[in-house]
């Protein structure tokens, strides 16, 4: 069986048909690419080898998906301190209300520097 991929070295087909002028690696474990693939591992050719990295896309999108539940807490966070200031006839105090920010800052930067398999999360100001 042969896996042929492209100049970034990622594998677009796996077949023992000969696609003469295609760049490929000649691979014999059938069952392994079956389930590195179901684990929605990605096929890559690097140094001359056949490796399964994870799905970027999909790790982006578990990144994302986090981010958005910890600025809805935080959020929630905020109408609390919010709703309790206005019952109490007092305002949220300058620090509580920067650190709340500069965290939902952060947590609306992680997808652009973030390598979503290394995500560093700030740390709750609560």
């Amino acid at each position: 069986m042969r896996a042929y991929y492209n100049d970034s070295g990622y594998v677009f087909r796996f077949t023992s048909a000969d696609m003469p002028g295609l760049e490929y690696l000649e691979i014999s474990d059938g069952q392994a690419i079956a389930t590195s693939l179901n684990l929605g591992l990605v096929p890559v050719v690097r140094n001359g080898q056949l490796v399964f990295e994870a799905n970027r896309a999909a790790l982006m999108k578990a990144v994302r998906e986090r981010r958005c539940e910890l600025l809805q807490e935080a959020d929630a966070r905020v109408c609390m301190l919010n709703d309790q200031a206005l019952i109490a006839g007092t305002m949220v105090d300058q620090d509580t209300r920067q650190a709340l920010a500069v965290y939902r800052q952060a947590l609306r930067d992680i997808p652009e520097t973030t390598d979503p398999s290394a995500v560093v999360w700030p740390q709750r100001p609560w």
